[in-house]
């Protein structure tokens, strides 16, 4: 598990709101934050390395985008340790990538990179990880992108896609936002921290509908979409390249 210090960067009074961004402060309270924000995510963290070891074989390369601190990568390198898997951690935020370069320094296996993950060249891979990280692409953009790394797998590859996602009814969307609100009060928010933290992640946070993802994935190439995992609005999939698509 990553360390860093307990998050209550919007636990006082701010007149106006900064747009949310990924900064020095934000990765320093980053495993708070993301522990007390988001239902379920160690059981998505720890599971993503039991995913990913179903399909990687020795010499495999995958990919982590939006990596953040590694938690994921770490899960993955624990379930893949009778192997020799190639991990390739990215994230677009220098605070971020520095202290999961820092965190991995002693694994030869992995490499970080601090990159644009719609603009990056990626090799052929055995899986791709974005776990929360696509709600934060503009929406025009992320077909596109999924459809490049559907591309890149190799055949029998999967995506591992984690997500806030919107419900298609306002007043279920709306009740679902309650009951998330409720469980950031149950980890120690108060009601400022959660009001000033939704304002700003607003147009920064974009989450797409489930139908929306699944489609998304489909037009990107993906033959077989799963959800594996839910809680409240929080989903994560795996999606599967077919054998017969080529790379």
């Amino acid at each position: 598990m990553a360390s860093g210090s307990r998050d209550a960067l919007y636990a006082e009074p701010i007149h106006e709101v900064p747009r949310f961004e990924f900064n020095e402060a934000v990765s320093d309270v980053f495993d708070d934050m993301i522990r007390r924000s988001v239902p379920g995510y160690d059981a998505v963290m720890r599971t993503t390395g039991v995913l990913v070891a179903e399909v990687v074989r020795d010499g495999d390369t995958v990919y982590d985008l939006g990596c953040s601190l590694g938690e994921a990568a770490h899960s993955m390198l624990a379930a893949c340790s009778d192997k020799t898997v190639n991990l390739v951690l990215v994230d677009s935020s220098q605070p971020m990538i520095e202290r999961a370069r820092e965190r991995f320094s002693a694994s030869p296996s992995v490499t970080c990179l601090c990159a644009d993950i719609r603009q990056l060249h990626y090799d052929e891979a055995a899986a791709f990880v974005l776990n929360y990280t696509l709600q934060f692409i503009e929406p025009q953009a992320r077909t596109a992108l999924l459809g490049r790394l559907c591309e890149r797998l190799l055949p029998g590859g999967i995506l591992v896609l984690s997500e806030k996602v919107r419900l298609d009814a306002p007043e279920h969307d709306a009740r679902a936002s309650r009951r998330h609100h409720g469980f950031k009060r149950l980890m120690g928010y108060s009601d400022r921290e959660i009001e000033q933290k939704r304002d700003a992640l607003e147009d920064v946070l974009v989450p797409d509908t489930l139908s929306g993802v699944t489609s998304r994935l489909r037009q990107a190439g993906f033959e077989r979409i799963e959800i594996w995992f839910t809680c409240l609005n929080w989903v994560s999939l795996i999606a599967y390249k077919a054998d017969c698509v080529q790379s």
